[in-house]
């Protein structure tokens, strides 16, 4: 369990960088709607971030590895 909650944190890392270089491009500064559509998947990539870093706390204070 332990594993697969580092692996989706590293994956949900990922998601936020992609995103959050997606928003800062010309192509999102020229087209609204991609813009719109970057913003909401940075915001939800980021709460899941930080529902599997709150998870992963978790199960670090937990022995069921």
């Amino acid at each position: 369990m332990k594993k697969y909650l580092e692996n989706m944190a590293l994956v949900s890392k990922s998601e936020q960088k992609i995103t959050a270089d997606l928003s800062g491009s010309a192509l999102c500064h020229q087209n609204a709607e991609l813009r719109k559509l970057v913003e909401d998947y940075h915001s939800v990539t980021s709460q899941v971030g930080v529902l599997l870093l709150t998870k992963e706390v978790f199960a670090s204070n937990n022995t069921f590895d």
